[in-house]
């Protein structure tokens, strides 16, 4: 069933925010017809009334989704300059979105999530590429203004994610041993700052 207005369009509206909500907590798997339903407090019909299938619901949750992290990962960059913090923290935030609540370790694990299923998700993939064009254009913006090349910026994002998964997993990127305090937040800024020399180095 196509979108619309009055109570038809809210409840699917409301679907979609749920299903954008848990895809972002949890990843594709978190996003079943039952779960979707409970979150948006309605009847479980109502997911197959407003969608042919939890992909077609899931193809809108992800735009819905990844539209969000565009514009949050947009204005992060864009405000890098004034906003008082670490350029290597505003880098850190840009890549994971801490800003729009929730568990660090929840929303750094669904964002993972999202990029290992891609390739066999298509519902996912069309957003999923959007947003990996935004995200490598806005970390080369906060690159630029600290100064540092932009040659390498897809290699200093898969550095990223490889540091996230070593720390959702306990272990400190940097050391190769235990995580023994600190955010998840405060971590991965550590573990940026061991590597960017090599990999976003000072422009001459």
């Amino acid at each position: 069933m196509t979108a619309g207005t009055g109570r038809g369009g809210q409840r699917r509206a409301a679907l979609v925010a749920a299903a954008s909500a848990l895809l972002g907590e949890g990843g594709p798997s978190a996003v079943t017809a039952r779960a979707v339903a409970g979150r948006a407090q309605v009847p479980l019909a109502a997911v197959s009334y407003y969608f042919p299938g939890v992909d077609a619901l899931l193809a809108e949750a992800a735009e819905e989704l990844f539209t969000g992290y565009r514009r949050r990962a947009g204005q992060l960059a864009a405000s890098a300059a004034g906003s008082g913090l670490p350029w290597e923290e505003t880098l850190v935030r840009v890549w994971f979105d801490p800003s729009d609540g929730g568990p660090e370790a929840g929303r750094v694990r669904g964002t993972l999530q999202q990029v290992l299923v891609a390739a066999t998700a298509p519902a996912l993939a069309a957003s999923l590429q959007r947003w990996d064009a935004a995200l490598v254009h806005e970390v080369e913006q906060v690159l630029r203004a600290a100064g540092r090349s932009t040659a390498r910026t897809r290699l200093l994002l898969a550095a990223l994610d490889g540091a996230a998964l070593a720390r959702l997993g306990g272990v400190d990127a940097a050391t190769g041993r235990p995580v023994t305090g600190g955010t998840l937040l405060e971590g991965l800024v550590a573990d940026l700052r061991a590597v960017v020399d090599d990999l976003a180095p000072v422009r001459a």
